[in-house]
């Protein structure tokens, strides 16, 4: 039987509307823009695209990231 922290630790995929989003930014504006946009790790970047687990704080940071009007577009 796992317990409660094993449970949380295990992580989550990014859901997919964030994963098309993050990965149109990705497109436009290049990784390292990306990256610095949501503030996440090379890393983890490269987990979150590939559909791997990420921590629910990565997700919650990616959605912040997303959804901050950067004046540019």
């Amino acid at each position: 039987m796992e317990s409660q922290l094993s449970k949380q630790r295990q992580g989550i995929p990014v859901p997919e509307d964030l994963l098309i989003q993050l990965r149109a930014l990705v497109t436009s504006r290049g990784e390292a823009l990306a990256r610095e946009r949501v503030g996440i790790a090379a890393s983890t970047m490269g987990r979150a695209l590939a559909g791997l687990t990420v921590s629910r704080g990565t997700v919650a940071m990616i959605r912040a990231g997303l959804a901050t009007p950067t004046g540019d577009q």
